[in-house]
């Protein structure tokens, strides 16, 4: 009963050795370069002006993002949230900020921003999040031509 509890140890320990490896040599390795793909990002919005002049400025401090576009799309506020974005990105002209005429709700704001998008590759984060600073090129890395 020893030999066999000492062997499964053994293999469980030459396992945990491999994957340690194997996870290390993957952390290392860097992109060489970013992909051409434009990233568009969509941030629809209901009533955030508690939350989203900061999550417009974690996208503004965006390093590294290559060709992208920020698509920011109001779904129906009844507070000032349209005119904090309005005035956050006024100096940013790969900003844009649209209204839902009509329908309503996070779903067809995200279909409203895709169907007038440039970008090959789409993203979405919510008005309440803040982006890392590489968050748009982390993303982008997963994505080739």
């Amino acid at each position: 009963m020893i030999g066999l509890s000492s062997c499964i140890l053994l293999i469980y320990i030459l396992f945990l050795a491999m994957a340690l490896l194997a996870w290390n040599s993957k952390k290392d390795a860097k992109p060489s370069a970013i992909p051409a793909s434009r990233i568009s990002v969509f941030v629809p919005f209901r009533n955030e002006e508690q939350h989203l002049q900061k999550c417009i400025e974690s996208l503004i401090k965006q390093k590294e993002v290559g060709d992208y576009e920020i698509i920011l799309i109001d779904d129906h506020s009844t507070d000032e949230s349209y005119s904090i974005a309005k005035k956050t990105i006024k100096d940013h002209p790969n900003f844009q900020v649209l209204s839902m005429s009509d329908k309503s709700g996070k779903k067809a704001a995200i279909a409203y921003a895709a169907s007038v998008a440039k970008g090959d590759v789409f993203l979405q984060t919510d008005a309440d999040c803040i982006a890392p600073p590489f968050w748009i090129k982390t993303m982008r890395l997963n994505f080739s031509d």
